[in-house]
């Protein structure tokens, strides 16, 4: 739905390559119960510092791409948050294709109203931004400590392949990085989620990371 814009208090501009590659992330929001009125059917975004930061779960795989280069915020406070539908991210992906170098951003206006603003041609989200839960809280740094096995349900491989990283040419070879881990307060063979993560290795404008439930009972 297109609206005319009149007050915007907060966005970020980014390049499209980024906003295919926040699109391809929808996939892992999709709702595994059928319906789409979860919060989770969605992608939060949240400003860190110089980053963008988006999170996107179905409860059974969570993500967390971090991007910073062609990046900018334009009165975004640090820490705050929009949430946006699925249905608005692949039509402003479909509109940025017919542009060259579109002007995009992502944010909120005064009414708390998200909206992708592609080229001029703005997508507004006017359902309110509801309550996402605390998937921020599941990513951490440590070191990997292992696990004796772990058992996967291979769609939340397959997926990995559709994600697109935010450059002009996709490297299809670009490996990803997976992490065991297991509690140590319990068991060894009882392991936490894989860490899948795809950045490249030369810089740090960009990281993604995929943490995948593995299967505990297996059939």
């Amino acid at each position: 739905m297109q609206e005319t814009m009149t007050t915007i208090t907060a966005q970020a501009f980014v390049s499209r390559e980024i906003l295919a590659s926040i699109n391809s992330l929808a996939p892992f929001a999709d709702s595994t119960r059928g319906g789409n009125t979860s919060p989770i059917t969605g992608l939060l975004l949240v400003r860190d510092g110089d980053t963008l930061v988006v999170y996107a779960t179905n409860r059974f795989v969570a993500t967390r791409a971090k991007y910073t280069h062609n990046v900018q915020f334009d009165d975004w406070n640090d820490g705050a948050t929009v949430w946006i539908d699925q249905a608005t991210l692949k039509q402003a992906v479909a509109i940025a294709k017919n542009y060259s170098l579109p002007v995009i951003s992502i944010g909120y206006d005064t009414e708390n109203r998200a909206f992708v603003n592609v080229a001029g041609n703005i997508l507004f989200h006017v359902a309110g931004q509801p309550s996402y839960p605390a998937v921020q809280n599941l990513f951490n740094d440590n070191t990997p400590n292992g696990v004796d096995r772990v058992s996967l349900n291979p769609k939340w491989l397959a997926m990995l392949a559709k994600v697109l990283t935010p450059t002009t040419r996709q490297d299809k070879d670009m490996p990803w990085e997976f992490n065991m881990f297991h509690d140590d307060n319990h068991e060894r063979n009882k392991p936490m989620p894989v860490m899948a993560r795809l950045y490249p290795k030369t810089d740090a404008d960009w990281e993604i990371r995929v943490l995948i439930q593995p299967n505990l009972v297996v059939r």
